[in-house]
């Protein structure tokens, strides 16, 4: 824990030495950077301009190219390969520096707004955990969610602000879009279920505990997953009279639930010697016929009892 801490200092430290720089950083900066990296560790090697072109695709990468070296991200250096002389790019130390700083910013600006996203869906995880063997899969549900939420908000804020740094998203930014998201798939049923299949497909990526064999999932359980995610967004960014309304309503709940064990065995136990006492008196009643009436005297209570057994039984059931 102190080793990360301590990493995470000495970054900090990193972000503001290199905070000029880091403004100036753009999306199209540290895809060029991505590709020189990812050419030599291929080939051993440093690319050319043309090499770089053809990865990304566009001659604008030549003006990118330009760019970079003027910031000092990049260095251009001469090599011969067959007879004939190339220039050669490769990442400065400042250019290293930035695309760990920037990946690790970016990271970071994603956990913090999907941590603030959790908690917005806290009540909804109350709600879902109302059953105490329920509360693991009520959080990895919520987790998904905010995740996936997050991940929509990353996709249209770095689409929208595509010429701007990249640190020009930050988690702010982010918890905000992916709150907005939250609370249009509560009013959009369509995109609801697009939200809500993304989550789903994250869900069973990152926390099944089981190998499918056929490779397809439980339609049944993902059925079952999908109500309890509908619940999650229900109860997210109510009012405060509407959050403390759903709060006295779970604990009435638990509260109910903690008896009900109880109260089914202690009716079972009364049904089954109310049976016994009933049989025993029936077979008496056969060779004392003065009893008989109250056989029929206890028939109805032994019935009292059986229903309470059904009802407790029916509702335990029901929670589930």
């Amino acid at each position: 824990m102190e080793r990360k801490m301590s990493a995470e200092a000495v970054l900090d430290d990193l972000a503001r030495a290199y905070s000029n720089d880091l403004e100036n950083l753009r999306r199209t900066h540290l895809k060029v950077l991505r590709i020189i990296r990812e050419y030599h560790s291929a080939t051993d090697r440093w690319p050319c301009a043309k090499e770089i072109e053809e990865r990304y695709g566009s001659i604008a990468v030549y003006d990118i190219l330009e760019e970079m070296l003027r910031f000092g991200w990049i260095e251009r250096e001469e090599s011969k390969d067959g007879g004939r002389r190339y220039k050669r790019y490769r990442p400065t130390k400042v250019g290293e520096t930035l695309a760990i700083l920037s990946q690790w910013l970016l990271e970071r600006y994603r956990e913090e707004a999907a941590r603030r996203l959790l908690e917005e869906l806290r009540l909804g995880i109350k709600s879902l955990s109302v059953l105490p063997w329920r509360r693991y899969e009520a959080e990895r549900l919520a987790q998904a969610l905010a995740n996936e939420s997050v991940r929509s908000a990353q996709s249209r804020l770095y689409e929208r602000y595509a010429r701007d740094s990249v640190i020009r998203v930050d988690d702010n930014m982010l918890y905000s879009e992916a709150r907005s998201i939250l609370i249009e798939a509560k009013n959009d049923e369509r995109f609801r279920r697009t939200l809500l299949s993304n989550t789903l497909r994250e869900y069973f990526e990152r926390f099944s505990d089981q190998e499918e064999d056929s490779g397809q999932e439980d339609k049944r359980l993902y059925g079952k997953l999908e109500k309890r995610l509908e619940k999650l967004l229900k109860y997210c960014f109510q009012s405060r009279p509407g959050r403390a309304a759903t709060l006295i309503k779970l604990h009435a709940v638990r509260a109910f639930l903690k008896i009900m064990s109880p109260l089914i065995y202690f009716a079972g136990v009364i049904f089954f010697l109310s049976m016994g006492s009933l049989m025993g008196l029936a077979l008496y009643a056969i060779y004392v016929p003065a009893l008989f009436p109250a056989v029929v005297i206890m028939l109805p209570y032994t019935l009292l009892v059986l229903l309470l057994a059904v009802i407790c039984v029916l509702a335990r059931g029901r929670t589930r």
